[in-house]
């Protein structure tokens, strides 16, 4: 069984926010899988469990590690470098632009700082998400990534980068990484 989460804040107020666009592919995942009540969805015959953490998102690593132990206790090979994928916002990217990690630090991500400490563990997979950053210097990079999306970066996330990272997962899941990350790559030039 894999693990897909996406980051994000919980609570109406942030629900359109670039900060959740985690929160944001999960759901469009959902939708795309049919999942059933308990977040359950297959993706080329792997059972995945979706994970939103309904912790504030500097504390989503309590969340990831109690999804974490409840498939352990199930699948005791279960292991975080290969079977946990993290998806979230990155404003180090340009907009609509996608990276995969497989391990590292946390670039300055408090996501995933709490996700490190939580787990012990740097190894698990990373989709950042770019949602850029503000082009007007007044404005901090805190509040532009907790503002909504203007329309036409909604729809581009939902039209666009979203596809491209349930392609990603698809192929990373039939092929494994390095075929599944240069296919990404290939559809970003």
């Amino acid at each position: 069984m894999y693990i897909i989460a996406g980051l994000g804040n919980p609570g109406i107020e942030y629900a359109k926010t670039r900060h959740n666009v985690g929160f944001l592919f999960i759901d469009y995942l959902y939708k795309e899988y049919d999942g059933d009540a308990n977040a359950q969805i297959k993706i080329q015959r792997s059972k995945v469990q979706l994970v939103k953490p309904l912790t504030y998102m500097n504390l989503s690593g309590q969340a990831i590690k109690k999804a974490v132990n409840i498939v352990k206790a199930k699948n005791k090979t279960f292991d975080t470098g290969t079977e946990l994928i993290i998806v979230h916002d990155d404003v180090d990217l340009e907009f609509g632009q996608i990276k995969i990690k497989d391990s590292g630090g946390d670039a300055g991500h408090n996501g995933i700082k709490n996700i490190i400490e939580n787990l012990s563990t740097d190894r698990f997979i990373r989709v950042r998400i770019g949602v850029g950053r503000p082009s007007d210097k007044k404005i901090s990079t805190a509040d532009y990534v907790l503002n909504d999306f203007v329309k036409e970066e909604w729809n581009f996330m939902w039209e666009d980068s979203f596809p491209r990272v349930k392609r990603f997962i698809n192929e990373y899941l039939l092929f494994g990484m390095q075929k599944a990350r240069s296919l990404l790559h290939r559809s970003q030039s």
